[in-house]
């Protein structure tokens, strides 16, 4: 009798394993993000504001529009270009600002976000300055490209 236990066991070790093994196959890696690379090409030289936040709160109104009211950011005046990684794993938020400081010298760029690696916004133009260009990201949330900020 122990010694179909001890098959059985042995049997259901092997199914659970199986299993685990190919849920990991067909789900992939963990999709949870992890980190936020936020790139600003172009315009050399050309100072800009960056407000970066993973303090906020974000939800999509009836109308479409992103409102996002930030708790805690950092903000810093670089020259273009700029780059920055942020780890994202706690808060599994990241919302962004760019705004060029000198309003009569408005410089070309791309902004390219990636997250975990992938490339989720990448777009190039003249960096707007009212309002600014601003970009959210959220996971597991739905959120739109019209963004207000409180």
């Amino acid at each position: 009798m122990t010694a179909v236990r001890g098959r059985l066991a042995v049997l259901l070790t092997l199914v659970a394993a199986t299993g685990l093994s190919a849920c990991n196959t067909l789900l992939g890696d963990d999709p949870t993000p992890k980190t936020v690379r936020f790139e600003v090409l172009g315009g050399a030289g050309a100072d800009v504001e960056i407000v970066v936040s993973r303090e906020f709160v974000a939800a999509t109104n009836e109308t479409g529009v992103t409102q996002v009211e930030v708790f805690l950011a950092d903000t810093v005046l670089a020259a273009l270009p700029y780059d920055q990684e942020l780890d994202v794993s706690l808060q599994r938020r990241f919302f962004v600002q760019v705004t060029p400081t000198d309003t009569l010298d408005i410089p070309d760029a791309r902004v390219i976000v990636s997250i975990n690696g992938e490339e989720r916004f990448n777009d190039s133009g003249v960096l707007p300055v009212d309002p600014p260009f601003r970009y959210v990201y959220v996971y597991n949330q739905r959120v739109t490209r019209v963004i207000e900020v409180f």
